[in-house]
């Protein structure tokens, strides 16, 4: 079963107005570093009830652990062959304004070559010396899309297979929304989560806040596909997506059927971090669920591995003592009385996996799942598959292609 379900179906108001001025804001921002200004409007709580069949099955980068990162035979086999909830892809904004799938904000070549010399004189062209290790921002559509592969295996992942890599290269996020579409029950039953990579450090690096959610409505438009949750470690960019913001003098309003999801570890959260949005963290205690409340997000995502727990009342850790980050019962509690939903990430060994779920877990030795994780965030979508068979819940379902 699909992840969400909308308490009210179709197209939300002024799509058609939002197409327009995305348009522009795409055109006219992405050669340039001038912010739009943000309205002040504050963002509403999104209209969406979480379906009853989690802890959902999230696909990290389309489910990596068995295929190169967000392509499209990874999120295919994860959709058809394994049946995820959600299907996360990371994107970065080239310099087209084109919203590419892809885990970083540089060209890395331990992941990418330049594209061999096409046979066809009319055919693509590789990439010019020096596009390996550039910012994805600096380089157009073309260069991003046609020369340069990225095709070389994560040893990362040893699973990941070798037969569907060779010479593949970036794809745009609207393709991948429209594999989404090229399945039967999509509407009902699958979602993506689009996670925004952004710098906001180095700011010059990337595209603004407001042209990543123009971009991503622009593909959602396009593909025809509305099931989207936005998600992003800088905090600046998710209010935007709920509030709308202006386009010069036109202004784009807010999304209220998408979902935000504020990622977050322990070296972005912390007092003055650029990754915060601006919030003052002792206005919140220091405290996450306060801070994402107060951010207006839906739901959290917080890491699961990281040097030591972001700051909770309740289990403080000794600042540099090494231990995961797992989700707490008294977390999870807190979490959901202030309408958040909890998506631990990234859970890729059964063990942790089984750590994490069993929180949830009766006396009578079932998963009461209005006590449990509303996700996990995994590179392995098909052992958390297993897992929650065996535990007793239900899974997503394999999708068939039209």
């Amino acid at each position: 079963m699909g992840i969400l379900k909308r308490a009210a179906r179709g197209r939300p108001a002024g799509r058609a107005v939002v197409a327009v001025a995305v348009a522009t804001l795409l055109a006219s921002g992405c050669g340039s570093n001038t912010p739009v200004a943000p309205t002040t409007t504050s963002a509403t709580k999104i209209p969406v009830h979480w379906s009853p069949d989690l802890p959902a099955v999230i696909a990290y980068q389309g489910g990596v652990g068995y295929g190169l990162a967000q392509s499209e035979p990874t999120v295919r086999n994860s959709i058809q062959n394994v049946g995820v909830s959600v299907v996360h892809v990371p994107v970065v904004l080239d310099n087209n304004g084109t919203a590419i799938a892809w885990s970083s904000t540089k060209i890395s070549d331990a992941k990418c070559s330049i594209a061999p010399e096409s046979a066809d004189p009319n055919g693509p062209k590789p990439a010019p010396d020096g596009t390996i290790g550039s910012n994805v921002y600096a380089l157009s559509d073309e260069t991003v899309l046609q020369g340069i592969v990225c095709d070389k295996t994560d040893p990362a992942y040893p699973n990941q297979s070798e037969s569907e890599a060779s010479g593949s290269k970036l794809r745009k996020l609207v393709d991948l929304l429209k594999v989404g579409t090229s399945y039967n029950n999509a509407v009902e039953r699958l979602w993506f989560d689009v996670e925004l990579i952004t710098d906001p450090v180095q700011k010059a690096n990337t595209a603004t806040p407001e042209q990543y959610v123009a971009a991503v409505v622009k593909a959602m438009n396009e593909a025809r596909f509305d099931n989207v949750i936005i998600s992003s470690y800088d905090w600046r960019t998710l209010p935007l997506v709920h509030s709308g913001f202006k386009v010069g003098t036109e202004q784009i309003p807010g999304l209220s059927t998408v979902p935000t999801v504020a990622l977050v570890r322990a070296d972005t959260f912390y007092p003055g971090s650029p990754w915060i949005g601006g919030l003052n963290l002792s206005e919140v205690h220091a405290d996450l669920i306060e801070a994402a409340v107060k951010l207006g997000v839906d739901g959290i995502a917080p890491d699961f591995l990281a040097s030591q727990p972001l700051p909770q009342p309740e289990d403080q850790t000794p600042p540099g003592q090494q231990k995961p980050l797992l989700v707490s019962k008294q977390f999870l509690d807190r979490a959901h009385k202030a309408g958040l939903k909890v998506f631990p990430q990234v859970i890729n060994n059964l063990n942790d996996m089984d750590h994490q779920l069993k929180i949830c877990q009766g006396t009578d030795s079932q998963l009461h799942l209005d006590q449990c994780v509303d996700g996990i965030i995994t590179a392995y979508p098909d052992v958390l598959d297993t897992e929650l068979g065996t535990l007793g819940a239900n899974r997503p379902a394999k999708l068939s292609p039209r």
